[in-house]
């Protein structure tokens, strides 16, 4: 914890300085501290590839999971953050999610569309990945939706699927995808509609807020 400390302090300091000692704490042997060097050179762009490196390489699944989200500003990295999509820890797929979608990488598309039909995916990732769909207006997705949406209505769907359905269902309203004769189909009750229409879209810039 010490050096923690030692590299917060220096954030008063001479920035010079401190992304010198920053650069050099991206190979310390405590995970924490490669993770706050990280955070401290997310915008520099010298930090690029060592970050990249400890994406691909770092034992640590926080310390990848950090270096995705810093990369999202950078669109050299997209094929990295991809390929984190594969990691076989949650948080960092969970942050290679954010992190295309931070980006606007629409190139990602078929590979987060794998992560979010997969069964046996974590609720948390599918959700970022429905996040990923409406924040991007990913209009194609609108049939994957209401099948997802289908899925949670059934009477013997775990809480996972009811919770997906119901974020599946929030997306593709908010893209225009829910006709009235969709939601007839879907059976939707006047509560969920009023729930929908109050709902706030806080992605995509053509989403509609009422159908």
């Amino acid at each position: 914890m010490l050096r923690n400390e030692a590299l917060q302090s220096l954030a008063q300091l001479n920035f010079q300085r401190l992304k010198h000692e920053a650069l050099h704490a991206l190979n310390d042997s405590y995970p924490r501290t490669r993770v706050l060097a990280i955070q401290l050179l997310r915008n520099e762009k010298d930090a690029v590839l060592p970050i990249a490196k400890l994406a691909r390489h770092d034992p640590w699944p926080m310390v990848r999971a950090s270096a995705m989200n810093a990369l999202a500003e950078h669109k050299a990295a997209l094929p990295l953050l991809q390929k984190g999509l594969s990691d076989p820890y949650t948080e960092v797929r969970l942050e290679a999610v954010h992190a295309l979608r931070k980006s606007k990488a629409m190139v990602a598309w078929p590979k987060i569309r794998e992560r979010l039909l997969s069964d046996d995916e974590d609720l948390s990732v599918r959700l970022a990945c429905v996040d990923f769909v409406f924040g991007l207006c990913i209009t194609q997705a609108s049939d994957l939706l209401i099948d997802l949406t289908k899925q949670g209505m059934r009477p013997s769907a775990s809480e996972h699927a009811k919770t997906l359905s119901w974020a599946a269902l929030q997306a593709a309203w908010h893209l225009g995808s829910i006709s009235p004769e969709t939601a007839a189909k879907l059976d939707l009750t006047k509560h969920a509609l009023q729930l929908l229409r109050a709902s706030t879209p806080t992605g995509c810039s053509q989403a509609k807020g009422e159908n």
